[in-house]
């Protein structure tokens, strides 16, 4: 069961009201964010991710907990995810060995292909952020297929441009919720940020990879923070799994 105040933001749980995009956000030109790949569970759009190399793609964990590495499929170079991209067989799953789903402690997967990723403009690994980007006021980007309108996820790739919130911040309008320093809170105003759909997906700021999609509160983007999982405290794990 689903803690109350608190929404996964994979497509896979049942989706409730949100304003429209990402929410709040625009939609991306291809090429604008060659590192977000989709990763589709049988033909539906699941979670979001981004590229690392040409083998590896970082996501949340949560959204792979209940099915083999077998049913996914990872998607890159596209805005259009359900007409176009490159489609990449998932050989492995590695899910971290402390994740928590509850509460969203160690939020954070590495996907292995089957097949290396065919870089060209449209399809770009993204660098880690290795500086650990604390308090507030840092400007972040979010990219994704997140739900457009209740049960439905976006038909083109959105974003939106966001500001990091102190984790303490967060932990004051999440009070049911245990913020933790390897989270990474954002919030710019009501109607704008993550929802279903969005998950696993990156927070990019300065061209690196800060954050990873974890959860929020339902329904989207009204006025609380959202979650990420921190990428700065996962280095060396992650790291640990690129080849």
């Amino acid at each position: 069961m689903i803690p109350l105040g608190i929404l996964f933001l994979a497509t896979s749980v049942l989706a409730v009201a949100a304003p429209p995009r990402i929410v709040g956000g625009y939609d991306a030109s291809e090429g604008q964010f060659p590192y977000q790949v989709a990763v589709r569970l049988y033909e539906n759009h699941h979670c979001g991710g981004a590229i690392l190399n040409e083998h590896t793609v970082l996501s949340a964990a949560h959204c792979y907990s209940t099915y083999p590495a077998s049913d996914f499929t990872v998607v890159a170079g596209t805005i259009k995810v359900d007409t176009t991209g490159d489609f990449y067989p998932v050989k492995e799953i590695r899910s971290h060995e402390m994740f928590m789903p509850y509460p969203k402690h160690n939020d954070i997967a590495i996907i292995k292909l089957k097949q290396p990723i065919k870089f060209n403009n449209n399809v770009q690994k993204i660098d880690l952020e290795y500086t650990n980007l604390v308090g507030a006021g840092h400007q972040c980007v979010l990219s994704g297929w997140g739900h457009t309108h209740p049960g439905y996820p976006a038909q083109s790739l959105k974003y939106a441009f966001l500001l990091t919130i102190t984790n303490e911040a967060c932990q004051k309008s999440l009070i049911q919720n245990a913020i933790i320093d390897s989270h990474i809170c954002t919030f710019t105003q009501y109607g704008q940020g993550a929802c279903n759909g969005d998950s696993g997906g990156p927070l990019a700021a300065n061209g690196r990879l800060i954050g990873v999609v974890s959860y929020g509160v339902p329904p989207c983007a009204v006025g609380f923070p959202d979650v990420f999982t921190r990428v700065f405290s996962y280095v060396q794990w992650i790291e640990a799994h690129l080849s």
